[in-house]
């Protein structure tokens, strides 16, 4: 119910307290059922209310992916490996609702792996069945982006402590580890608080670290993160407050928002009257989009209801801004902005699936066939993460964390990018107060005006659609080309300071300290062994070491290790033959005791008389008398004197630093 606390001495070895928060993760989706004619079906065609159904080959159409299967990439490896995602969820999905999809969709026929993090869950049904929905929504778009990669849904049930989500992505960090991960769940960050959040920053860092690109949704409640998306909006009940999805504050993961397809006025241009052959496509080209809000609708009766549906978006309240969120429209807040980018996740054109629980099952009968259409950033993620795959196969290695990389490219190579913003929305007169596709803002209770104000869209970046949508080819073709970046899938490392005076004092040893500070170049994300060595070599070098011995880079990262050098001022014997002499008294004494006792009586006093005087003599040489050796005729040298060069070496894998940290030491 508050922020835990714990002494203030606990404070250093404590990242972060896990386990405590009542809340919960929950779908970012919707679903809605349809039905058309026995004759066929024709996604193509008007539902109704003016929308048509986004299958993946609609999808490769609009975003510009085509282009990449036809050179024969659709994400099957990642180098020698074949390539698995990591969905993750709270339910099973029924087989033959995958197979009907994949068969309307031309899709190969393929089920996901069904990994066990925990608990199994089944299938969800009941109160439950959001998450057997969003199961079957992330397993359809994930193939449906990358057809070759491999699915794996990784499932848990709730448990006592813990949320199924956070079972599922611990499970895939720390066990599974695949390349990609997404998560098309949310929880108020606001609600979270400081504690969770940063639990799971903590916890994709390790993941980014791994070389996992993580993908979640930014939340379905438009700037009120913590209502409770596709609900009525009742103030006097849950007053709205700006919040954004606490598994999106982390900026070790791509958040993935909302748009919505600016196409009523002329969908002739943008949508073909007849489905093509293959896979019912019927998009023509890539179409202008707004920020995702659908705030109001009319309900079954007939009636205007205001909700919260939008996509989320705003600023973290724990999490600090990365150095590399920056560029055209990036607030100066100090904080981790979301999303980073977004795809169209509107009930307007939303996506089509199959999903019998639900009502839409795909299958013909005399009353027409019922299909199953999906909205919400949790279709936006995992279309995403699909597309990572794409440039993981292209680029022959998992690519770690994206934001990095998306960031520099939204400067260097803007073509690559689909900005939203006033123009392309449609919107005339757009106000923050009112919702529209101009905005993520809340709607009151009874009109559009009364809610929460949101984030307007805008060139650039802005904190509704982030960077907008991809032009796939041109971002693939961009990243692969290392435009606007440096060398590839390197690090690199410093030493502070860079010199040091070092004056060992006699008859100890003097250990110097430096800080070593490793960095990730162009989204390398890995593990870096690190060695030192001293040169040249002398008599008697200081030596050094590294601790601890390897670094975790996450892309776009830093990490930090502490570099050890001792050396050794002149020392003398002189302590050691005193601790020599004194174990020698120790050990006739010893012998004294072996004597039978009634000789010990007769040799006592001579022996301790011997004794005696053999201490005397060792105290005396000590003290440099003439009639014992001084100590100075035993002083051994220390460390050679002069100046040496500390040299840190760091490796991962093929990789290695070319331009090693270098320290200069000065031994007096």
């Amino acid at each position: 119910m508050s922020e835990p606390s714990i002494p203030a001495a606990l404070g250093p070895v404590i990242q972060s307290v896990h386990g405590l928060t009542q809340t919960q993760y929950d779908p970012q989706s919707r679903f809605s059922v349809h039905t058309w004619p026995t004759a066929g079906i024709r996604p193509q065609v008007d539902l109704g209310d003016g929308s048509y159904a986004v299958l993946p080959n609609d999808f490769s159409v609009i975003y510009d992916i085509a282009g990449v299967y036809a050179a024969g990439n659709e994400g099957a490896a990642v180098g020698s490996k074949a390539q698995h995602i990591a969905i993750i969820g709270k339910s099973r999905v029924v087989a033959s609702d995958i197979a009907s999809y994949e068969t309307l969709a031309g899709l190969p026929n393929v089920q996901p792996n069904v990994v066990l993090a925990g608990k199994d869950p089944g299938v969800a049904t009941g109160s439950n069945v959001g998450y057997a929905s969003e199961a079957t929504l992330d397993v359809d778009r994930v193939i449906g982006t990358a057809p070759r990669a491999q699915a794996d849904l990784v499932i848990s049930a709730d448990t006592s402590t813990d949320d199924g989500v956070d079972i599922g992505i611990a499970y895939n960090i720390e066990t599974l580890r695949d390349p990609i991960m997404t998560i098309s769940f949310g929880s108020c960050e606001a609600e979270n608080g400081s504690a969770e959040t940063e639990y799971l920053n903590s916890e994709f860092e390790t993941a980014a670290s791994e070389g996992i690109s993580t993908f979640v949704s930014a939340d379905d409640s438009g700037v009120a993160g913590c209502d409770t998306p596709f609900t009525p909006v009742t103030l006097a009940e849950t007053p709205q407050i700006a919040s954004i999805n606490a598994l999106c504050s982390s900026g070790y993961v791509t958040c993935v928002g909302g748009t919505e397809f600016n196409d009523e006025v002329n969908p002739s241009l943008y949508w073909a009257s007849s489905n093509a052959n293959a896979g019912l496509a019927s998009a023509l080209s890539y179409i202008p989009e707004g920020a995702w809000n659908e705030s109001s609708e009319v309900n079954s009766s007939g009636a205007m209801v205001y909700q919260v549906a939008a996509g989320g978006g705003g600023v973290s309240a724990y999490i600090a801004k990365p150095s590399w969120q920056s560029g055209l429209g990036v607030p100066a807040d100090g904080f981790r902005d979301v999303p980073d980018v977004s795809f169209a996740a509107a009930d307007h054109d939303g996506y089509l699936g199959c999903f019998a629980a639900g009502g839409g099952s795909c299958v013909s009968s005399s009353g027409g066939t019922q299909i199953t259409v999906f909205s919400g950033t949790s279709a936006a993620a995992p279309g995403m993460a699909g597309i990572a795959a794409l440039l993981n196969t292209k680029m022959g290695a998992a690519q770690g964390n994206l934001n990095p990389m998306l960031y520099r490219l939204a400067a260097s190579t803007p073509a690559a990018f689909h900005d939203v913003t006033v123009a392309s929305s449609g919107v005339t007169g757009c106000l923050a107060a009112t919702p529209s596709m101009c905005d993520n803002s809340t709607p009151g209770e009874s009109s559009l005006t009364g809610g929460l104000a949101g984030y307007v869209v805008g060139v650039g970046y802005d904190q509704a659609t982030g960077l907008g949508s991809l032009d796939v080819a041109d971002f693939i073709a961009a990243a692969s080309a290392g435009v606007g970046s440096g060398p590839a899938g390197s690090f690199t490392l410093s030493a502070s300071p860079s010199t040091l005076l070092v004056t060992p004092v006699a008859n100890t040893t003097t250990t110097s300290t430096w800080l070593l500070t490793g960095a990730s170049v162009n989204e390398f994300a890995g593990t870096v062994g690190l060695s030192c060595a001293v040169s040249p070599v002398t008599v008697q070098p200081p030596t050094c070491v590294v601790s601890p011995g390897s670094l975790n880079l996450a892309a776009g990262g830093t990490g930090t290790a502490t570099i050890s050098l001792t050396s050794a001022g002149p020392y003398s014997n002189c302590l050691t033959n005193t601790a020599t002499n004194r174990t020698g008294l120790a050990l006739a004494g010893f012998l004294l005791l072996l004597v039978p006792v009634r000789r010990r009586r007769v040799l006592r006093g001579a022996v301790l008389i011997l004794l005696m005087g053999l201490g005397l003599g060792m105290i005396g040489g000590c003290s440099g008398s003439s009639n014992s050796v001084p100590c100075s005729n035993v002083v051994r040298a220390g460390t050679t004197a002069g100046t040496y060069t500390v040299i840190v070496m760091g490796t991962s894998g093929g990789v290695s630093v070319t331009a090693p940290a270098a320290i200069t030491v000065t031994v007096n």
